[in-house]
């Protein structure tokens, strides 16, 4: 199986899928030093944007403290969800498209461990992909603030990370699981993008009374990626956290189901 793993890495290595990746992740931070104090999905009292994701918000403030930079350093999570989704659907399917997995199949290898190590591939990658994104513009913000960060705030940070790293894990094994289902690369990412998006709409307008909103709409935003994140990239994870190894085990149970379905599924 690690044979699998070397190839998948080998694979990717000369793809020009890496390279569009790390070109639109590189635009994304070019672009951030035009945008400037920016909210994007906020909402708060009035005057304080309390969840969502709120970036160089220490421009407008004469001393800058860690919350602010580390807000900042996470607020572009609001668009590398796209990039992450659109690199485990087209990674994925790519060999499916082009009939080159027939070869492998030919040859004996297991359907499970062609599924299994191609999904892990794209999890392993894109959580490393994001830790260095997020990390690339914490070292931005400090040389913009001029804020010197301890030990235990970096620590903090990347404890934040993780959890909005493991967040995009479990929203990339539901876009694997329809790729097996759907087989579209297009209608997949569409569905995400409304699952993400209506996500985000519904939340902001219950955010305030979520202990009063009925079980149904409780489950449909504690299923939904972007109430983590829009909590976790505003330093908030009291009362949040709690919830996310349930939204991760479902997520990552429909990565096992979709191994399942590939097992049985015609490859053409």
């Amino acid at each position: 199986m690690i044979n699998h793993f070397k190839a998948e890495f080998y694979k990717l290595r000369h793809s020009k899928i890496l390279i569009t990746i790390l070109g639109v992740c590189a635009a994304v931070i070019m672009v951030s030093f035009a945008l400037g104090d920016m909210t994007f999905f906020g909402a708060g009292d009035g005057t304080e944007s309390v969840i969502g994701f709120q970036a160089k918000c220490y421009l407008s403030s004469e001393i800058p403290t860690f919350q602010t930079v580390a807000r900042s350093s996470l607020a572009y999570t609001a668009f590398f969800w796209i990039i992450g989704i659109l690199f485990a659907t087209i990674f994925f399917t790519k060999e499916y498209n082009t009939g080159t997995i027939k070869l492998s199949v030919a040859y004996g290898t297991k359907r499970t461990i062609l599924y299994y190590t191609k999904a892990i591939t794209i999890l392993v990658v894109s959580l490393i992909a994001y830790l260095i994104f997020v990390a690339t513009f914490f070292v931005i913000e400090i040389i913009q603030s001029g804020y010197i960060p301890t030990a235990s705030e970096v620590i903090n940070l990347l404890g934040w990370a993780l959890a909005c790293g493991t967040v995009l894990l479990a929203l990339e094994s539901i876009s694997i699981f329809l790729c097996v289902v759907i087989q579209n690369t297009g209608i997949v990412t569409g569905i995400c993008c409304l699952y993400v998006f209506s996500g985000a709409s519904v939340y902001l307008m219950l955010w305030s009374d979520m202990e009063t909103v009925s079980i149904p709409l409780k489950f449909f935003v504690y299923g939904n990626p972007m109430y983590y994140w829009m909590n976790f990239s505003s330093c908030r994870t009291m009362g949040i956290i709690e919830h996310l190894p349930f939204y991760f085990i479902g997520c990552i149970s429909l990565l096992i189901v979709g191994g399942l379905i590939m097992i049985r599924k015609e490859i053409k």
